[in-house]
């Protein structure tokens, strides 16, 4: 017999579990060999991850972590566990929230164990992206559907595979924005998404190149998969809700691995950006709902210091949602907590 009750299940890729050489190497190894993260045979992507990559990127990324990890851990696992318990707070009686990771702790696989012996009647997925791409949530739900896939009994299943255009989302957004735009007035504002490789991109569209499907101006049924086309109509309702306008705001990409990867890069942008007059910038990065390494250490030390150094004179970041009231309210009415 099946239970009424209901799990909702907060996903995200993760982080490493502690601060050590062992620990982030694991992690790398664990991360980079998600076919859906690295879309190549799996022995050249063997090869790839545990002889090229890990070896040599391990030193430099915990050179990175030992810069923002805090007393609590790992600031995305700080933070998405502080999401899950004030939600935990507001969602009805009826309904079990669980954060889980692809990659690190808390496993996702534990965690669809504990679903499995609970039968639940129903289950609502939510990667913690806004914005779809195959390498993140499509990575998440396809491991998911793997594991539920050989239960005797499968629960009633609800995917949230994005909510980048969500009003509650943009709402929550759109209020942090106009926090820093009301203390800085006359900044430019640059949207800053996180990359993925073109090719990824343009499997959206049948390998088309974006330029044909006008994804940078558009979203219609077309391209509505495409990641690029995604992060462009976030940044345009965010702020046409905050009021800015066309000229007054910059839409760019960061932490690519590679010039094959979308662009405009972010790294590229801010150098650009003082010679082109504007001095005074606010960074928001609408891709990441919690602060995390991308967010604390690339945008807010390497990149800031790129533009001072570059000419600019005042570089604004605005923090991630977090666990802010406004997203937590927001998220309940996104996953359907709230009836």
């Amino acid at each position: 017999m099946t239970s009424n009750r209901k799990a909702l299940i907060l996903l995200n890729l993760g982080s490493p579990g502690k601060f050590s050489y062992l620990a982030i190497a694991g992690f790398l190894r664990a991360f980079l060999n998600d076919k859906r993260v690295i879309d190549i045979p799996f022995l050249f992507r063997f090869i790839l991850v545990h002889f090229l990559i890990v070896p040599f990127r391990t030193v430099k990324v915990v050179k990175m972590y030992r810069k923002i990890w805090g007393p609590n851990g790992s600031p995305l696992l700080n933070y998405s566990t502080k999401l899950k318990k004030k939600l935990e707070k507001i969602v009805p009686a009826d309904t079990d929230v669980y954060l889980a990771m692809r990659y690190g702790r808390p496993g996702l696989a534990s965690c669809l164990h504990q679903i499995k012996k609970k039968r639940y009647g129903q289950v609502t997925l939510l990667p913690l992206f806004p914005q779809y791409a195959s390498s993140t949530s499509g990575s998440l739900i396809s491991f998911v559907m793997k594991k539920m896939r050989r239960w005797e009994h499968i629960p009633d299943i609800r995917i949230i595979s994005s909510f980048f255009d969500n009003p509650n989302y943009i709402r929550a957004m759109v209020s942090l924005l106009r926090d820093a735009m009301n203390k800085y007035e006359n900044h430019h504002v640059l949207f800053s998404f996180h990359s993925v490789p073109l090719r990824h991109v343009y499997r959206a569209h049948d390998n088309v190149n974006c330029s044909l499907y006008h994804c940078e101006h558009t979203l219609n049924e077309r391209n509505a998969g495409c990641y690029k086309a995604t992060c462009y109509e976030t940044a345009r309702l965010i702020s046409q809700a905050a009021g800015i306008k066309e000229n007054n705001y910059t839409v760019s990409f960061q932490s690519q691995f590679g010039r094959k990867w979308l662009g405009p890069f972010t790294k590229d942008v801010i150098k650009e950006l003082p010679g082109n007059g504007i001095r005074n910038v606010i960074v928001i990065s609408p891709s990441f709902i919690s602060d995390c390494l991308e967010t604390l250490l690339e945008l807010n030390q390497d990149y800031r210091e790129l533009f001072l150094v570059n000419g600019g004179e005042s570089y604004v970041l605005v923090e991630s949602l977090n666990d802010t009231d406004e997203w937590v309210k927001g998220l309940a009415d996104i996953t359907g907590t709230d009836f």
